[in-house]
């Protein structure tokens, strides 16, 4: 039933109560009693319905909006560990300080680790200007997972070209699984920690 046909009957049920008490209006009064009865359920689910519809539209947009944020963060981790990789390519690391912490902590496949972003740029600087020179490396496969809204891994597999350690042992064909810990401060995506191991086939 339609919502003026309710209220039109909830203002005739209240005139008939209103009238002064006599046996032949007894039964217009009953049913002016349930036309009230069932305007007021009607007001009540109308309400409810309301109410529903909106929590279901609230949530809705909740839920849109944290995909969209949680697929832009993915993006920007993603451009991290490309930007890395440019850098690895390059042999400078010019863009460091733009992605990466103060703190930064690099493990290379030996084992060997370096603490802070300055201590870090000079061993890899290092290296790329002796036996990784001109070596580069490709990106085969990536994921990224949240371990908090601020902290995410990144699982990455390279290809990397062929080089020759200072011990005289040629590398060819070679695979590393390297594992990216990026971390959000201040709004912003960054490189904490990275830490590569050569892939056995």
């Amino acid at each position: 039933m339609a919502g003026n046909e309710y209220f039109l009957r909830f203002l005739f049920a209240n005139r008939l109560l209103f009238q002064p008490t006599n046996k032949a209006t007894w039964p217009s009064r009953v049913r002016c009693m349930q036309a009230l009865s069932s305007f007021s359920l009607y007001q009540t689910l109308n309400t409810f319905a309301m109410k529903f519809f909106l929590c279901i539209t609230m949530l809705t947009g909740l839920s849109v909006i944290a995909k969209g944020q949680a697929l832009q963060d993915k993006k920007a981790i993603e451009k991290i560990v490309i930007a890395f990789q440019e850098d690895f390519n390059d042999g400078g690391f010019k863009n460091a300080s733009a992605y990466s912490t103060t703190d930064w902590e690099h493990i290379n496949p030996g084992g060997g680790i370096d603490k802070g972003r300055d201590s870090v740029l000079k061993t890899v600087r290092a290296v790329h200007q002796t036996f990784l020179k001109g070596v580069s490396m490709t990106i085969e496969g990536m994921s990224v997972r949240f371990i908090t809204p601020d902290v995410a891994i990144a699982d990455v597999v390279h290809q990397i070209s062929s080089y020759k350690t200072p011990d005289g042992v040629t590398h060819e064909n070679e695979r590393l699984i390297k594992t990216y810990v990026i971390v959000k401060q201040k709004g912003k995506w960054l490189l904490a920690q990275d830490h590569a191991t050569v892939m056995q086939d």
